[in-house]
């Protein structure tokens, strides 16, 4: 059977294609794009290092202060984005229009990759998939970077050199793959609270025989634990 997918800019399900699935031309080229920045970036960090840093240094006040609004202004922006989803999650219709395009253009800013990519459209994936993906990777990330950080700790750094309260030496806590973890959590906070409050919400639909199948309303694939009976008066 034909594979479908929900289009969040139209809130539209549409049926998976070659065009509009992961393996897309518009997709591929857009990942091109991407790794051509990076390899460009990283280059270029490389070859003026040196004048990087001294630029760096002479405005970093500026620029913490940039990065820390620009955190802000993007986490907020993916709240917003949420608002039509959560509204209709929760019973209602959905935002009218102009409304709607706003909230749709501010998707953007989300972090669901698996609704980027229409991971709807890949055999054997669904919601279950995304749940355990959007719960675990986070907790996986973490033991990675605690990992590559106790490495650091107790083979390149002398007890020396270790204080969490010295600010002059190194904290477990302070090193950049333990920053590291607590960015990408904090940044992909709101898309992975979203998509476990979807795991709540059930439509109900009848049958037509006196009982009613519930459905979760992110999966119409997944069944809801809870039987309803209809009684007739």
């Amino acid at each position: 059977p034909p594979s479908y997918f929900k289009e969040s800019f139209t809130n539209e399900c549409r049926q998976c294609t070659a065009e509009n699935t992961a393996l897309s031309p518009a997709t591929a080229m857009l990942l091109v794009v991407l790794v051509l920045i990076a390899t460009c970036g990283i280059g270029t960090t490389f070859i003026n290092r040196e004048k990087l840093i001294r630029w760096y240094e002479r405005r970093e006040d500026l620029i913490e202060s940039l990065t820390c609004s620009g955190q802000t202004i993007f986490i907020t922006y993916q709240i917003l984005s949420e608002l039509p989803s959560v509204h209709i999650f929760n019973g209602g219709h959905g935002y009218p229009d102009p409304f709607r395009l706003i909230a749709a253009f501010l998707e953007l800013f989300q972090l669901d990759l698996f609704s980027v990519i229409h991971a709807d459209c890949i055999q054997g994936t669904g919601y279950t998939e995304k749940l355990l993906f959007m719960t675990l990777a986070p907790i996986a990330l973490m033991f990675v970077c605690l990992a590559i950080r106790s490495a650091q700790w107790f083979c390149f750094i002398p007890p020396k050199g270790r204080d969490p309260v010295d600010p002059t030496k190194q904290s477990f806590l302070g090193g950049v793959a333990v920053s590291f973890a607590f960015y990408m959590i904090f940044m992909f906070l709101p898309t992975i609270s979203n998509v476990i409050c979807r795991a709540f919400t059930c439509d109900d639909f009848d049958k037509g025989d006196g009982t009613i199948l519930s459905v979760m309303s992110t999966d119409y694939g997944i069944e809801c634990e809870i039987q309803c009976i209809i009684f007739a008066g």
